[in-house]
């Protein structure tokens, strides 16, 4: 299922590259795209969203 979520704290490649890898290594992830001029998370997987922000929750980016 692929979900779409706004993303706050994303400026740069840098930045999407940390979401990225924290996200991926959840299980029921598939894939995670980060498109940083729109500020929009885009994730393929069963994964719940408070899962997602709780493997973020020791950087400075939030999902709303």
């Amino acid at each position: 299922m692929k979900k779409v979520y706004n993303i706050e704290g994303v400026k740069c490649g840098g930045c999407a590259a940390v979401v990225k890898e924290k996200l991926n290594d959840i299980e029921g992830v598939e894939t995670v795209e980060v498109d940083i001029a729109k500020k929009k998370l885009i994730v393929v997987g069963t994964t719940d969203k408070k899962v997602l922000q709780k493997a973020l929750s020791d950087t400075k980016f939030k999902i709303d």
